[in-house]
């Protein structure tokens, strides 16, 4: 065994008891590039868009999604909000290869949340810091404005990532209880799928099979990454389906 192999299998317990079918982010990735070759969308023909957030133990992801679909259209933002709106999906749009119609785009919506050694869910150990700390930071102080009933939802001009994350995700909330930190984070995942495919099927302006994959992601411990996947779908250019891809079970691996 690989002293990867051995510390995603010292980490996989962990991570697992809280969310039971995460599986290793290398893994799902790899599964993303077979899952879509059947359908010619290949990494030479397609763009990738990743939508995450700005923190630094997002890397790895990064690195997975560039080493396996190539260069990225970066998404990111505090919380993995998508907010490059219709200009930055154009210009997205724009650096699709265009070998041959229909053009391709594969857009990954992953915001993240922690499990540390000891199970905690929101926090890690990061590289160089002695105590534990949070993840996702902007997902968990939303968190604890909701809670608090002291939410500003003006949009600040000197804080904007921040107030279009809380502005996105405000209104699943009305009136209801604030979720758990896990459940909050799913709906910003949900916030970010709707807004895409809002601004992407409204501003494409030429046809595209476009597979969306999302969910969030796990930073586990021993700077594991893991996935708890959600959405995983290609939606064909003359919207004649939508193919529901099944992405691989964890297995208990």
């Amino acid at each position: 065994m690989t002293d990867a192999a051995a510390t995603y299998a010292a980490a996989g317990p962990i991570v697992r008891s809280a969310f039971p079918t995460a599986i290793p982010a290398s893994d799902y990735i790899a599964w993303t590039v077979s899952a879509l070759d059947e359908y010619g969308l290949t990494p030479e023909r397609t763009l990738p868009i990743l939508v995450t957030c700005r923190d630094e133990v997002l890397s790895d992801l990064k690195a997975l999604v560039g080493g396996a679909w190539g260069l990225t259209f970066s998404g990111t933002s505090l919380g993995g909000a998508f907010t490059m709106g219709r200009t930055g999906f154009q210009a997205a749009w724009r650096h699709i290869p265009e070998a041959e119609l229909p053009l391709r785009l594969a857009v990954f919506i992953f915001p993240h949340i922690g499990v540390d050694r000891d199970g905690t869910i929101g926090s890690i150990h990061r590289q160089g810091r002695a105590n534990a700390s949070q993840a996702c930071g902007a997902i968990i102080s939303m968190h604890q404005e909701f809670k608090s009933g002291a939410t500003d939802l003006s949009f600040d001009s000197s804080d904007p990532e921040m107030s279009l994350l809380r502005q996105g995700v405000a209104p699943y909330l009305l009136g209801r209880p604030v979720p758990d930190l896990v459940a909050l984070t799913e709906i910003v995942r949900d916030v970010a799928v709707m807004d895409l495919l809002k601004t992407g099927v409204a501003n494409a302006g030429e046809v595209a099979d476009l597979a969306l994959f999302s969910g969030i992601l796990i930073n586990g411990p021993d700077e594991t990454s893991w996935v708890l996947p959600d959405l995983a779908n290609l939606r064909h250019h003359d919207d004649s389906e939508l193919v529901t891809l099944v992405p691989p079970n964890s297995g208990g691996s």
